[in-house]
């Protein structure tokens, strides 16, 4: 049942904005299909190993020793799920600096989106594309997909924050990333939608 509803999300808030803007820049199908196929085989491949990155940046910067960890899934054997790291927490300090530095760099991918695709409008639309999945719709993705399944019960990230955070923060975290990654992402239509009329 999660794979249907990673799956949904997926289509939602990677694949239809992606769609949205190529229909809007007037880019024919068969081109728009091979954008597409790009960007998302990029987006696929690079998303669990930096996600898992982060969280083994924030495992060595607080001094966590990590058990075991898989950058990504490995699709040679058939596996499709998300990576891990495996640590020893001493204290919920550990615990919450490992857990959050993922969504920290959200916040940081979403101001360098905000910078590229709102002040500078950079370069042909399979770039414009692959950056705005990578910026905007990626941390987008990460974020609402990972609180979603934590309020339906999930023992993930979210959870973990609020183990060692508290709810308050877990729930805001959740919150003002989602939110903070929908601003730019309505803006940038907004401006692709007055540039193209």
């Amino acid at each position: 049942m999660n794979n249907i509803i990673s799956t949904i999300q997926i289509a939602l808030l990677i694949i239809l904005p992606l769609i949205f803007y190529y229909r809007k820049a007037g880019i024919p199908t068969g081109k728009m299909i091979f954008y597409l196929a790009g960007i998302y085989l990029t987006w696929y491949l690079t998303y669990a190993p930096f996600h898992e990155l982060c969280h083994m940046a924030g495992a060595v910067v607080s001094g966590v020793q990590i058990l075991d960890y898989q950058l990504m899934p490995r699709l040679w054997e058939g596996q499709f799920g998300a990576g891990y790291i495996n640590s020893v927490y001493q204290n919920n300090t550990q615990e919450f600096v490992t857990v959050i530095v993922p969504y920290l760099r959200n916040l940081l991918l979403l101001v360098a989106g905000w910078y590229f695709l709102i002040s500078k409008r950079i370069g042909p639309p399979f770039i414009l594309g692959l950056v705005l999945t990578l910026t905007i719709l990626s941390p987008l993705y990460d974020t609402f997909n990972n609180y979603f399944a934590y309020l339906t019960g999930a023992k993930n990230d979210f959870n973990a924050l609020t183990l060692s955070g508290g709810a308050f923060i877990s729930h805001f975290t959740g919150i003002f990333i989602t939110s903070a990654s929908l601003f730019p992402l309505i803006i940038f239509f907004q401006k692709s939608y007055q540039k193209n009329e």
